[in-house]
């Protein structure tokens, strides 16, 4: 059975302008191997999107200033997205039929795709468990488009 679960008191910071390289660290995590990748540990998350670009997602639910010094930009952009938990058999099928995305890699990538027409970045944390990070106009939407699916698994 799939299981859909959003995941609430999180924040997002797009940190811009950042100076990566294999000996720093952020918040006491390394930083992601390259654009396309992530860094995750319990609460936290580093999504490299593009050179000199990240995106760090807290789940602790406390205000989070990590970008503070490291970077030349920090933009707030919790209120901008959406995070789901898909988890479960069949689940890496369900993604496979509305991404084009290929999900056989690594659990520390971050692909920016798309779900069915709608904008998303997948974080793969498992098998069969997967993290929607979905902008939040396009969240509703991508909802009602997986509700049949779920319905069905």
């Amino acid at each position: 059975m799939i299981t859909l679960q959003e995941t609430t008191g999180f924040t997002a910071q797009r940190l811009v302008g950042v100076a990566t390289d294999k000996d720093s660290e952020l918040a006491g995590m390394a930083w992601p191997d390259g654009v396309g990748m992530a860094s995750h540990d319990i609460d936290r998350s580093i999504l490299m999107l593009g050179p000199g670009t990240c995106l760090v997602l807290d789940r602790s639910g406390g205000p989070d200033r990590v970008g503070a010094g490291v970077a030349k930009v920090t933009v707030e952009e919790s209120g901008a997205w959406r995070l789901f938990m898909l988890e479960g058999e069949g689940t890496s099928d369900l993604i496979g039929q509305l991404s084009p995305a290929d999900l056989h890699g690594t659990v520390d990538a971050c692909i920016a795709t798309h779900a069915g027409g709608h904008p998303v970045i997948i974080l793969p944390r498992g098998a069969d468990r997967f993290e929607l990070l979905v902008v939040r106009s396009y969240a509703e939407s991508l909802l009602a488009l997986l509700a049949p699916a779920l319905s069905h698994a």
